[in-house]
């Protein structure tokens, strides 16, 4: 019998369309993580970066949300500038708050 669980699953989280994805760790094994395969949105204009990768302030005019989102390539934005990213995936952190990585980034056409 299944224990009754409280945590959310990405699409809960994002109000967005998932699907389930296998990908391949750094140490050979297969698992299966479920990710937004585009997710259009707003960016506040703020990019930094972190290790290596982006960090990109966006908001969800949609489902009224606002986070920040990894990617390992680097776009040019402004307050205003329209986002996709590809394959978002993410977790919850020790403070409630999440984390989230898209396999990339591009501006919207």
């Amino acid at each position: 019998m299944a224990q009754p669980t409280w945590n959310k699953t990405l699409k809960e989280v994002l109000q967005q369309n998932t699907v389930m994805k296998t990908r391949k760790s750094a140490k050979g094994t297969d698992y299966d993580v479920e990710v937004v395969p585009h997710l259009e949105v707003v960016s506040t204009g703020s990019i930094e970066e972190h290790q290596g990768e982006y960090r990109y302030s966006i908001v969800d005019t949609v489902h009224q949300l606002e986070y920040t989102i990894k990617a390992p390539n680097k776009v040019d934005v402004a307050f205003g500038t329209e986002l996709v990213f590809d394959e978002v995936t993410g977790g919850t952190t020790q403070n409630g708050r999440g984390w989230y990585k898209a396999e990339a980034v591009a501006l919207a056409k």
